[in-house]
């Protein structure tokens, strides 16, 4: 916030709309606050105001006063969206480069609440696994990541530009696959020559490679997310059975409130051990996929 005193209430309130790419990022934040008032609204008159953690919300909707309350988060934050884009405009100009980190971390948290109180309306226990704290934090960090990419940007945005980095990307590609093919056809006639023993044996040897996996890199990384995706299914039949030996399903239908206590303790700590050990697996076949094409096997 160090370049908010050198900017003027009329920049403030207009240069957001001076860029195009900046105009579009502040309309695709309203909707947060839209969805966050309906889904806090819903949440409450089902389950009661307590539920709600920001005091003067809660005290409003108590109060009957949900209409203003709504009102005011969703215009308050769409108003919050422009004025940050205008610093972001203003704050780039300076030497310093774009001073968003406070605007970025605002926005990402106005997210990870959104999420959270969806989630929690839809899906808020499941097992040991927690979806409200789990899709918040995940959009946290998502949300901090991308608006931060953004927002730290000292160029505009533009479709040329966005081509562009698609292109590059496209032909970074195919030029890794080139050199590639390049490396193993060069290897293979350096081995030519070496002796027809040897030659078959290694013939032997990548047969019984193509037998396991896909030759292709990106054929292996296909695979591989496909067993991330199957052990991650998996774990949550694995869950499903678990819940129904130690009680878990009949403990969530008496008790809509999540809280530990030696009833679940069992239950708990056998679904938290069945989420690791497949969380675990899960995480080293995304790591295999992601490897470079030097240290696949060919």
């Amino acid at each position: 916030m160090r370049y908010l005193n050198s900017i003027t209430p009329r920049q403030l309130s207009t240069l957001w709309w001076t860029e195009r790419w900046v105009r579009y990022l502040v309309f695709l934040l309203f909707p947060v606050g839209i969805i966050d008032a309906v889904y806090t609204i819903t949440i409450t008159w089902q389950l009661g105001p307590e539920v709600e953690f920001n005091p003067i919300a809660r005290y409003l909707i108590a109060a009957d006063l949900w209409l203003p309350w709504a009102l005011l988060d969703i215009i308050g934050f769409a108003l919050f969206s422009m004025l940050a884009g205008s610093y972001y405009l203003h704050s780039r100009k300076t030497y310093g480069g774009p001073d968003t980190t406070w605007i970025t971390a605002i926005i990402s948290l106005r997210v990870a609440m959104t999420t959270y109180n969806v989630t929690y309306y839809h899906i808020p226990f499941f097992i040991a696994v927690y979806p409200p704290f789990w899709t918040s934090t995940f959009m946290f960090a998502l949300t901090y990541f991308g608006i931060g990419r953004l927002l730290n940007r000292t160029s505009d945005i533009s479709r040329q530009s966005i081509r562009q980095y698609f292109r590059t990307r496209i032909d970074n590609i195919k030029d890794r696959r080139l050199i590639s093919a390049a490396t193993r056809h060069s290897s293979a006639t350096q081995t030519t020559g070496s002796g027809e023993a040897l030659v078959t044996q290694k013939r032997k040897v990548a047969t019984l490679d193509d037998l396991s996996l896909p030759k292709t890199p990106w054929s292996r990384r296909i695979a591989y997310l496909t067993m991330a995706a199957l052990t991650i299914v998996s774990m949550v039949m694995v869950l499903e059975v678990v819940g129904v030996a130690t009680g878990l399903f009949t403990f969530r239908e008496q008790y809509h409130i999540v809280f530990i206590n030696t009833l679940v303790g069992r239950g708990l700590v056998a679904s938290l051990v069945v989420v690791l050990f497949f969380m675990a697996i899960s995480m080293y076949m995304i790591f295999k996929a992601f490897e470079s094409p030097t240290d696949l096997p060919t």
